[in-house]
């Protein structure tokens, strides 16, 4: 497999699953679980605020598995990820889950550049 193949299928990889992970937790606050019943309680906001952070992880999941809107699925992620360091420094709690989604995303985020710069060995193919 060439460079390119290899950086692509990691870049697919660590897409899917960000995405899996994020359907996965918004469905969790959306079904409104006992533990994210009182992880928003301990946030002080209220539920409304579980509702809302679901759907924006559900919506940020869905954007990522589109090419055409990866870079608003990225946006949102990130944002989700610093929204959750934020929380965890009120709540308590470890902030390593909510710091490795943020380096996934950032990795995701640098490779959408970073793929479509790497050098093609193939005679007479240019990158675009």
């Amino acid at each position: 497999m060439t460079r390119r193949g290899l950086v692509s299928a990691g870049i697919v990889l660590a897409t899917s699953l960000l995405t899996i992970i994020l359907l996965a937790a918004g469905g969790q606050k959306l079904l409104g679980t006992q533990e994210m019943i009182t992880v928003f309680d301990q946030i002080g906001i209220g539920q409304w605020f579980r509702w809302f952070t679901g759907l924006w992880e559900v919506t940020a999941a869905a954007l990522l598995m589109d090419e055409r809107s990866r870079l608003a699925g990225i946006a949102m992620a990130g944002a989700l990820c610093v929204g959750a360091l934020v929380a965890h420094s009120v709540i308590g709690g470890s902030f390593v889950p909510a710091f490795m989604l943020l380096a996934i995303t950032s990795l995701i985020a640098w490779s959408d550049r970073y793929v479509g710069e790497l050098p093609l060995k193939t005679a007479g193919v240019r990158n675009a």
